[in-house]
């Protein structure tokens, strides 16, 4: 059966749309995205249509790599890569990555980034040279249970969130890093507490799929003022469920989010690949 990789093309978004969804069933990512959210996920995340492929086997749409860049820092993330169940442990799933990769190098980018969820196959990441970063926690609920008093949060201009430098320690997760920011801009706002030297607590936001999307939590000044976060979400008619996403393990947004009620929905690893190793 021969295999075959190719770019994707605004043609081909039903057919990423049924793959995704096939390929991360059972998994603690499920999708469940329609071609319509897929338009609305490739303009946040800022997918490269050139650098992401499509796998085929006898022309059959079955993988898919799905990549975005930054191209100021010659540095990449693959958003995600899979291959329908049925298709698994066939040459199109590493053709995918290896296209891919090989394009990279090719074009002169210096690393390659990552979310490696806890139950696919780490060790297939590891093999390619991709290195721990960080944990990164997905929390989610329906009904956030936060008190009821307490710091007032209001929105926030996204130029405030990017002045944050307590933002930028090391390691930055890619929906922290400046370029994400600048590019899914019209997509994203902002809401937080200020300090008297800074910001208490802020949250990067979207609520355009239908659900509420935290990108970018931190309230290590002030658990209490994350709380407000979530309560002026709630205050606001925001729709759930609420999901923080990319949240690092251990850190004060992550025991704020237990302690609200979320639960957890997909635990990762961060990881990075040093294309000139």
């Amino acid at each position: 059966m021969p295999s075959s990789v190719r770019p994707i093309g605004l043609a081909d978004i039903p057919a990423v749309a049924s793959i995704m969804n096939d390929s991360s069933r059972g998994h603690g990512f499920e999708f469940r995205v329609q071609p319509i959210d897929f338009l609305f996920l490739s303009s946040l995340w800022q997918f490269s249509y050139r650098h992401s492929s499509l796998g085929l086997i006898d022309s059959e749409p079955v993988g898919v790599v799905l990549n975005c860049l930054d191209a100021a820092s010659r540095e990449a993330y693959s958003f995600y890569w899979g291959v329908v169940p049925s298709r698994r442990g066939r040459p199109v799933s590493m053709a995918l990555v290896h296209k891919y990769l090989d394009q990279l190098r090719q074009e002169g980018y210096l690393r390659t980034h990552l979310d490696a969820s806890l139950s696919s196959p780490l060790a297939i990441y590891e093999r390619l040279g991709f290195k721990p970063l960080m944990d990164v926690i997905q929390f989610e609920t329906g009904d956030p249970q936060v008190p009821a008093e307490g710091p007032r949060a209001v929105p926030l201009d996204l130029d405030e969130v990017r002045r944050s430098t307590s933002r930028l320690t090391p390691p930055v997760h890619w929906s922290r890093r400046p370029n994400f920011l600048n590019q899914a801009g019209p997509y994203l706002h902002a809401i937080g507490c200020r300090g008297q030297d800074g910001l208490d607590s802020y949250a990067v936001v979207s609520s355009r799929s239908g659900h509420t999307l935290l990108l970018d939590i931190e309230c290590d000044r002030s658990p209490a003022a994350g709380a407000a976060i979530i309560r002026y979400l709630m205050d606001n008619n925001y729709p759930p469920p609420f999901r923080c996403a990319f949240v690092p393990s251990g850190s004060a947004a992550a025991r704020m989010c237990q302690e609200a009620g979320f639960h957890v929905t997909k635990h990762s690893q961060y990881m990075v690949l040093d294309l000139n190793s």
